[in-house]
Order: structure tokens, then C-alpha cells, then sequence
């Protein structure tokens, strides 16, 4: 991801990812969640933050959706991520993620992130039946 240019926004990173085809946008894996009704959007959580200057980490952003107690795996990719510093934003989380070798791209934390809502999902379904 870094050597195309500077990752300016997450949905200019998503956007290059939808490329390869793994998953079209963080969004829409939030949404399969927003139909139990937990989530919004972490893009909104992100565009709310910003209005009133808080977007520090991404983290923070996290910490605000975790209160409804779904999002567990970015979270604790990006603590793992935190033992060697601050990330301040997501381009340097990603930056790190490269360099650090903890996980080598977003892909492989939203695809885990996506089989965490895939099987919550089925669970649901499942419960529904």
C-alpha cells in the first residue's frame, strides 16, 4: 500500500484494497453488523471524532465502538501494535504494521475481523431459527 503514495484517508486505503478483491469496504463488513444493531459505521465513528478535533488513534475510535462490545480483533491488533509507541494515525498504523511485521497489511486484520462477523452472524441467524 505504501508504494502507490501516502494513504490519506481509510476509505482511500479501502479503496485500494478493494483491488485485490479480499473485501470492498470496512463499511460494508460494519453494516452486516449494524443489522443486530451494534454498529453504525466506523466511518462515522472516524467523521464524528474529527468534527470535534479527537482523532488521535484509531484506537480511540475503537474504544468508542467496543462500549457495545463487538469489535475485538482490530482492537487488539492495533494494542499488540501500540507496545512499540503511539500510533497517531492510520497511516502510521499502517506504516508500522509493514515495518513492525506484526501483521503485514489491513487486509489481513479486516479479514479477520470479517470471520469474527461472518460467525457472529450465523450465531445470530442460528439463535433466530
Amino acid at each position: 500500500m505504501q508504494t502507490v503514495g501516502l494513504i490519506h484517508t481509510l476509505e482511500q486505503c479501502l479503496n485500494r484494497m478493494q483491488t485485490v478483491g479480499l473485501i470492498h469496504t470496512l463499511e460494508q463488513c460494519l453494516n452486516r453488523m449494524q443489522t443486530v444493531g451494534l454498529v453504525h459505521t466506523l466511518e462515522q465513528c472516524l467523521n464524528r471524532m474529527q468534527t470535534v478535533g479527537l482523532v488521535h488513534t484509531l484506537e480511540q475510535c475503537l474504544n468508542r465502538m467496543q462500549t457495545v462490545g463487538l469489535i475485538h480483533t482490530l482492537e487488539q491488533c492495533l494494542n499488540r501494535m501500540q507496545t512499540v509507541g503511539l500510533i497517531h494515525t492510520l497511516e502510521q498504523c499502517l506504516n508500522r504494521m509493514q515495518t513492525v511485521g506484526l501483521i503485514h497489511t489491513l487486509e489481513h486484520c479486516l479479514n479477520r475481523m470479517l470471520f469474527l462477523v461472518e460467525t457472529l452472524a450465523l450465531v445470530f441467524w442460528m439463535c433466530a431459527l
